[in-house]
């Protein structure tokens, strides 16, 4: 996995879709920036983007060849486990973190970060896709932030928790939409989404409602 960064840009969301025109080979890219001064969040929700503050970062996977849509239709439940887990490996929140469905990430109760995905799609057939994209903020340590909202007010390597979220989401697109295993032997994919990553995601859902209870 690549990794670009950007000292302030309008949208790693933004970027990584200009970025998916053809101009770079197959790979994975994880673009990285420390500010952004049109974050996106889903619908027309915006995402505030201060610089220094937060994770504002943007996964873009482009396969050696067109995918299966159908394979990644589970693509953010499957990003708000790896996110969450690499959250959880870097901060030791654990049962303090949850999901709301379906895109929120949740410590306390309180929204700490966001997940937006998309994809470009083949011209000529709208079932394959060229390019996939899974963006995601995380708000580390703002002062100000909206109602709802909250900061992990944890100051350890950013890029690095930025980069091993992104890692997991690669390792579980390559085995359940390519179908490559870490030994090389392949598999038949079986979706993003596969049984064991489900009932984690079921689970960090059902504990986001237990606490709202």
């Amino acid at each position: 996995m690549k990794i670009i960064k950007y000292r302030i840009i309008d949208s790693t969301y933004a970027e990584a879709g200009r970025l998916s025109d053809g101009r770079l080979p197959a790979g994975e890219y994880l673009l990285l920036a420390d500010g952004q001064t049109a974050g996106r969040g889903r619908g027309d929700h915006t995402f505030h983007s201060p610089p220094g503050n937060g994770i504002y970062a943007t996964l873009l996977i482009i396969p050696s060849a067109p995918v299966d849509a159908s394979l990644t239709e589970k693509i953010t439940e499957a990003a708000a486990v790896c996110l969450t887990e690499a959250v959880d490996a870097a901060t030791g929140y654990g049962e303090r973190l949850s999901v709301k469905p379906i895109n929120d990430l949740m410590f306390d109760g309180l929204k700490y970060g966001g997940i937006l995905c998309g994809a470009k799609v083949s011209e000529t057939d709208g079932r394959k896709l060229l390019a996939v994209k899974i963006g995601y903020g995380i708000d580390l340590g703002q002062a100000e932030l909206p109602p709802g909202a909250v900061s992990l007010n944890w100051t350890g390597d950013a890029g690095a928790l930025a980069a091993d979220g992104a890692e997991r989401i690669v390792s579980r697109f390559r085995r359940g939409v390519i179908g490559e295993t870490e030994d090389g032997s392949g598999t038949a994919p079986e979706g993003i989404l596969d049984r064991e990553l489900e009932e984690k995601y079921r689970s960090l859902t059902e504990r986001f409602f237990r606490k709202r209870v």
